[in-house]
Protein backbone atom coordinates (compact mmCIF):
# COMPACT_ATOMS: atom_id res chain seq x y z
CA UNK A 1 0.00 0.00 0.00
CA UNK A 2 1.54 3.43 -0.67
CA UNK A 3 2.77 5.84 2.32
CA UNK A 4 1.99 8.78 -0.11
CA UNK A 5 -1.32 11.11 0.63
CA UNK A 6 -0.88 13.07 -2.07
CA UNK A 7 -1.23 10.47 -3.99
CA UNK A 8 1.75 11.30 -6.99
CA UNK A 9 2.75 8.12 -7.41
CA UNK A 10 0.12 5.31 -8.96
CA UNK A 11 0.22 1.79 -9.63
CA UNK A 12 -1.31 0.18 -12.81
CA UNK A 13 -2.34 -3.14 -11.15
CA UNK A 14 -2.56 -3.41 -7.80
CA UNK A 15 -4.82 -6.10 -7.44
CA UNK A 16 -3.96 -9.87 -8.69
CA UNK A 17 -2.71 -13.17 -7.82
CA UNK A 18 0.81 -14.58 -8.41
CA UNK A 19 1.30 -18.30 -7.87
CA UNK A 20 4.65 -19.53 -5.96
CA UNK A 21 7.16 -18.81 -8.26
CA UNK A 22 5.92 -16.74 -10.79
CA UNK A 23 7.14 -13.24 -11.68
CA UNK A 24 5.41 -10.33 -12.89
CA UNK A 25 5.77 -6.92 -14.17
CA UNK A 26 3.51 -4.08 -13.29
CA UNK A 27 4.16 -0.33 -14.27
CA UNK A 28 4.24 2.62 -11.32
CA UNK A 29 3.39 6.50 -12.85
CA UNK A 30 4.22 9.98 -11.24
CA UNK A 31 2.29 12.61 -12.06
CA UNK A 32 2.58 15.94 -10.08
CA UNK A 33 0.36 19.46 -10.38
CA UNK A 34 3.70 21.28 -9.50
CA UNK A 35 6.96 21.27 -9.34
CA UNK A 36 9.61 19.27 -6.68
CA UNK A 37 10.72 16.28 -5.85
CA UNK A 38 8.53 13.61 -4.22
CA UNK A 39 8.95 10.54 -2.81
CA UNK A 40 6.64 6.98 -1.54
CA UNK A 41 6.97 3.50 -0.57
CA UNK A 42 5.45 0.66 -1.70
CA UNK A 43 5.23 -2.87 -0.50
CA UNK A 44 3.68 -5.82 -1.59
CA UNK A 45 1.00 -7.32 0.72
CA UNK A 46 -0.53 -11.26 0.69
CA UNK A 47 -2.81 -13.44 1.52
CA UNK A 48 -1.59 -15.61 2.99
CA UNK A 49 0.92 -13.71 4.78
CA UNK A 50 4.44 -14.73 3.81
CA UNK A 51 7.19 -15.55 6.14
CA UNK A 52 9.83 -13.06 4.74
CA UNK A 53 7.52 -9.84 3.61
CA UNK A 54 8.43 -8.25 0.45
CA UNK A 55 10.84 -5.46 0.37
CA UNK A 56 9.14 -2.24 0.47
CA UNK A 57 9.67 -0.34 -2.49
CA UNK A 58 11.20 3.21 -2.68
CA UNK A 59 9.98 5.77 -5.51
CA UNK A 60 11.40 8.69 -6.17
CA UNK A 61 9.77 11.49 -8.72
CA UNK A 62 11.00 14.78 -9.35
CA UNK A 63 8.66 17.66 -11.91
CA UNK A 64 10.39 20.50 -13.01
CA UNK A 65 7.22 22.59 -14.51
CA UNK A 66 4.09 23.03 -13.62
CA UNK A 67 1.63 20.21 -15.17
CA UNK A 68 1.12 21.68 -18.36
CA UNK A 69 -1.88 19.25 -19.63
CA UNK A 70 -3.65 19.53 -16.15
CA UNK A 71 -6.69 20.72 -17.34
CA UNK A 72 -7.29 18.57 -20.51
CA UNK A 73 -6.80 15.91 -18.65
CA UNK A 74 -9.28 17.13 -16.11
CA UNK A 75 -11.57 17.72 -18.83
CA UNK A 76 -11.07 14.17 -20.39
CA UNK A 77 -12.01 12.31 -16.56
CA UNK A 78 -15.18 14.50 -16.51
CA UNK A 79 -16.03 13.32 -20.19
CA UNK A 80 -15.45 9.60 -19.69
CA UNK A 81 -17.37 9.95 -15.99
CA UNK A 82 -20.56 11.60 -17.88
CA UNK A 83 -20.12 9.09 -20.70
CA UNK A 84 -20.09 5.89 -18.35
CA UNK A 85 -22.94 7.62 -16.35
CA UNK A 86 -24.73 7.78 -19.54
CA UNK A 87 -23.63 4.12 -20.10
CA UNK A 88 -25.28 2.91 -17.30
CA UNK A 89 -28.32 5.19 -17.22
CA UNK A 90 -29.01 3.40 -20.97
CA UNK A 91 -28.00 0.30 -20.10
CA UNK A 92 -30.75 0.15 -16.85
CA UNK A 93 -33.60 2.16 -19.05
CA UNK A 94 -33.04 -0.98 -21.27
CA UNK A 95 -33.07 -3.15 -19.10
CA UNK A 96 -36.47 -2.06 -17.58
CA UNK A 97 -37.74 -1.63 -20.72
CA UNK A 98 -36.85 -5.15 -21.58
CA UNK A 99 -38.87 -6.17 -18.51
CA UNK A 100 -42.10 -4.84 -19.02
CA UNK A 101 -44.61 -6.91 -19.89
CA UNK A 102 -46.42 -5.39 -22.72
CA UNK A 103 -50.12 -6.09 -23.86
CA UNK A 104 -50.65 -8.72 -26.98
CA UNK A 105 -51.91 -6.63 -29.27
CA UNK A 106 -55.05 -7.31 -30.61
CA UNK A 107 -55.60 -9.73 -33.79
CA UNK A 108 -56.64 -7.23 -37.13
CA UNK A 109 -60.24 -6.67 -37.76
CA UNK A 110 -60.23 -9.58 -40.95
CA UNK A 111 -63.51 -8.48 -41.71
CA UNK A 112 -62.75 -5.18 -43.16
CA UNK A 113 -61.43 -5.63 -46.97
CA UNK A 114 -58.80 -2.85 -46.00
CA UNK A 115 -57.09 -5.02 -43.53
CA UNK A 116 -57.54 -8.25 -45.51
CA UNK A 117 -55.61 -6.67 -48.40
CA UNK A 118 -52.98 -5.61 -46.00
CA UNK A 119 -52.58 -8.75 -44.06
CA UNK A 120 -52.49 -10.85 -47.32
CA UNK A 121 -49.89 -8.92 -49.03
CA UNK A 122 -47.45 -8.70 -45.65
CA UNK A 123 -47.73 -12.45 -45.45
CA UNK A 124 -47.12 -13.49 -49.14
CA UNK A 125 -44.79 -10.61 -49.99
CA UNK A 126 -42.08 -12.73 -50.66
CA UNK A 127 -44.07 -15.42 -53.04
CA UNK A 128 -45.01 -12.33 -55.06
CA UNK A 129 -48.68 -13.02 -54.40
CA UNK A 130 -51.73 -10.12 -54.30
CA UNK A 131 -55.10 -9.92 -52.73
CA UNK A 132 -58.10 -11.18 -54.52
CA UNK A 133 -61.77 -10.75 -52.49
CA UNK A 134 -62.81 -14.08 -54.44
CA UNK A 135 -59.62 -15.80 -53.38
CA UNK A 136 -59.68 -14.80 -49.72
CA UNK A 137 -63.38 -15.82 -49.67
CA UNK A 138 -62.35 -19.20 -51.05
CA UNK A 139 -59.41 -19.33 -47.92
CA UNK A 140 -62.29 -18.05 -44.92
CA UNK A 141 -64.28 -21.19 -45.54
CA UNK A 142 -61.63 -23.83 -46.42
CA UNK A 143 -60.25 -22.62 -43.14
CA UNK A 144 -64.04 -23.11 -41.47
CA UNK A 145 -63.91 -26.25 -43.51
CA UNK A 146 -60.59 -27.15 -41.51
CA UNK A 147 -61.82 -26.27 -37.88
CA UNK A 148 -65.43 -28.48 -38.52
CA UNK A 149 -62.99 -31.55 -39.29
CA UNK A 150 -60.60 -31.02 -36.66
CA UNK A 151 -63.03 -30.77 -33.98
CA UNK A 152 -65.17 -33.99 -35.16
CA UNK A 153 -61.95 -35.91 -35.68
CA UNK A 154 -59.43 -34.03 -33.21
CA UNK A 155 -59.61 -34.94 -29.42
CA UNK A 156 -59.61 -31.53 -27.44
CA UNK A 157 -56.45 -30.69 -26.06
Amino acid sequence: LPDDPTQHFTCSQTRGRIAPGEETTTLFSFVSTMPGTFASSWRLQTYPKLVEPAAELQLHGTATEDDLLLERRQNLRVDLFKDQILHQVEEMIEDAVQSVKLQVPPPPDLSLQVVQERVFEEANAAQGLYYSLHAWGRFAELKIQANELKDRFMPPE
